[in-house]
């Protein structure tokens, strides 16, 4: 079964936690995208803060809804020890966010939480081959161009990527993030994809559960 994740880009604790509590109501886990202002722009929160990380993230506890955190942020190993104590099910990397990446693999197992790899669409998907992918649970590829916003337009070269990726590595979950809607989830899926986070499609959408549903129903229709 594909599965469907909300996806959002929190602007302060209080937004962060009452978008959890909804979609706790009809989603079986969500994405946290974490935005620093410098490997994306817009900062969300806790970057969006005075207060530094590290003290915004004490009390910060994701055990009660499964979550992803998908770290835009520049040189994560910084912090990937606080984000990881957030009891986060999944953590995402950009592999062009740091130039310590093998590092962040092999300190990050064994471990409580799924690493996924992210490229942008301008990375070329052989640079896998220079990973050891042994400790790689999933790859995330986007479905825009630009990182760090939501609504952007979709960016067809993600298809070939998919393929590719679905090829190369057949038993690897291939997550797609960034313009995932019901215009392109479909073909999406058909190119091998398996996970589709989906932002404002549904967060910005009258009913969140109805989009959900519709998003999942569509993401699965050939395998009814």
């Amino acid at each position: 079964m594909r599965s469907v994740v909300p996806a959002v880009i929190p602007t302060s604790r209080r937004h962060l936690d009452a978008t959890l509590e909804r979609c706790a109501d009809f989603a079986d886990e969500v994405q946290v995208d974490i935005v620093d202002g410098v490997f994306a722009p817009e900062s969300s929160w806790p970057y969006n803060q005075t207060e530094s990380v590290e003290t915004l993230l004490q009390n910060l506890n994701f055990h009660e809804l499964p979550t992803e955190l998908d770290l835009m942020i520049q040189n994560p190993e910084e912090t990937m020890d606080l984000w990881m104590q957030t009891g986060a099910k999944k953590i995402v990397v950009h592999v062009e966010s740091t130039k310590k990446l093998s590092d962040i693999i092999e300190d990050s197992a064994p471990r409580a939480f799924h690493l996924g790899l992210s490229l942008n669409n301008d990375t070329d998907v052989h640079v896998l081959e220079d990973i050891d992918m042994e400790h790689v649970d999933y790859i995330q590829l986007m479905g825009i161009k630009d990182i760090g916003a939501q609504g952007q337009p979709f960016d067809e070269r993600v298809i070939k990527r998919i393929e590719y990726i679905h090829n190369t590595y057949p038993r690897l979950p291939i997550s797609i993030d960034g313009s995932v809607n019901k215009t392109t989830i479909v073909a999406l899926a058909r190119a091998g994809a398996t996970r589709f986070v989906a932002g404002s499609a549904i967060l910005k959408s009258d009913n969140w559960e109805d989009a959900y549903k519709d998003l999942k129903v569509l993401a699965n229709r050939d395998t009814l």
